[in-house]
């Protein structure tokens, strides 16, 4: 998140809901807050790297599904 525009974030919830996240996971999650903060002219915010954990977590269940 360094050198991301960013709001007040809520790290101990975030924490909690990537518990068992690898790196290269998280790292996904933020990157794709990042594009979405973007479009939508906004900081990074916890409400928008909610909703990138939950559309990977989606992506990653739809992969494990066509395997």
């Amino acid at each position: 998140m360094k050198d991301r525009p960013q709001s007040e974030i809520d790290f101990v919830h975030l924490a909690e809901q990537t518990e068992c996240y690898t790196f290269a996971e998280i790292e996904l999650v933020v990157n794709e807050a990042a594009r979405e903060a973007l479009g939508i002219r906004k900081q990074i915010s916890t409400e928008i790297l909610l909703k990138s954990i939950l559309k990977t977590n989606q992506l990653t269940i739809l992969k494990s599904l066509n395997k």
